[in-house]
């Protein structure tokens, strides 16, 4: 009978060396898919201040007191083993700003932040990944 012999560094072996190394690895890998998004978020959240200042070069008119651009901040939220990343602003006009009006222009500063960027948010978030994988192969 063939089979699959697990032995760990510290020498045991067998189901329960198995078990203990997956579910290392799982932790680390939890651990680490926070801090990456944690990453991800505070990289999204400061594109969106670049495109703010952006658009205020272009047209000198969105940012009048800094109150936006002050309030653009990012969350990270887990829930079981779904972890997600928020950037946004509580501020009322900022929808204004983003979509437009009857009145005013869209000048798009939050959606620009992810989309352009997405290569580099994958890059950052699969990173983890990778580095989850080096820190259980040190243990």
């Amino acid at each position: 009978m063939m089979g699959i012999n697990f032995k760990s560094k510290s020498g045991k072996s067998g189901v329960k060396a198995l078990e203990k190394a997956i579910n290392n690895y799982q932790k680390e890998l939890s651990k680490e898919n926070v801090r990456r998004m944690e990453q991800a978020s505070i990289f999204v959240e400061g594109e969106a201040k670049r495109n703010i200042k952006k658009i205020k070069s272009k047209e000198g008119k969105l940012i009048d007191t800094g109150r936006m651009l002050n309030s653009i901040t990012h969350e990270v939220d887990t829930k079981g083993n779904k972890v997600r990343g928020f950037v946004g602003t509580n501020v009322f006009y900022a929808k204004y700003q983003e979509l437009g009006t009857q009145n005013i222009p869209p000048r798009p500063f939050l959606r620009p932040a992810l989309l352009f960027n997405r290569k580099e948010v994958k890059e950052i978030l699969k990173n983890g990944l990778n580095s989850a994988t080096r820190k259980v192969d040190k243990k």
